[in-house]
């Protein structure tokens, strides 16, 4: 909400009720979002929660370490030896990993801004049709769905090129069978 400087507003600390109207998709209806603040405004975040209410118990800190982890993966194993250790030597290695991880922190702290201003499930889908269209909303869903069915391939491909600078006295089917029957037991 927008309030002019001589407006005087309240806030009760306890619940903050929000409404929103969704005019532009011809939408009557006001949806009202509870916070409860409590957690928040207390030195000490408590890490009981009752049913169904995110727990708010992650710090700045965490959400950080989260999105610098999550920039590290096998991409990066795979492409230190090949292109970027030798192209660009370790200044350049070290500055385009600084970068990179620098984009998904502020990707994964704006999505963690939203998401505490508007709990919801799955928030990369989520906020999208609620934000923009639910039109965009299937349509991340579908790229999402894509890129992560991506992952496996790639996954099963670095290994064998990582295992394959070392050794290449046997057979890449080895360790796709080995990937493969890993990836099953994980999702079944």
């Amino acid at each position: 909400m927008w309030f002019k400087k001589d407006e005087k507003q309240s806030v009760d600390n306890d619940k903050i009720s929000l409404e929103e109207k969704d005019v532009n998709r011809g939408f009557n209806e006001e949806h009202e979002l509870f916070h409860d603040t409590s957690s928040i405004n207390s030195d000490k975040a408590s890490s009981v929660g009752s049913v169904g209410h995110t727990k708010r118990t992650l710090y700045n800190r965490h959400l950080q370490l989260i999105a610098i982890g999550g920039s590290i993966g096998t991409g990066l194993f795979v492409t230190i030896g090949t292109t970027g250790l030798v192209n660009g030597g370790p200044l350049g290695l070290l500055l385009s990993y600084c970068i990179s991880t620098l984009l998904i922190l502020l990707l994964t702290t704006a999505t963690g801004e939203m998401v505490s201003y508007m709990p919801v499930d799955a928030p990369f889908l989520n906020m999208a049709g609620r934000v923009i269209d639910p039109a965009f909303e299937a349509a991340s869903s579908v790229n999402f769905w894509i890129m992560q069915s991506l992952y496996i391939p790639f996954e099963i491909t670095a290994v064998n090129g990582i295992i394959h600078f070392w050794r290449d006295d046997y057979s890449p089917a080895i360790t796709l069978v080995i990937q493969i029957v890993i990836y099953a037991a994980i999702n079944v």
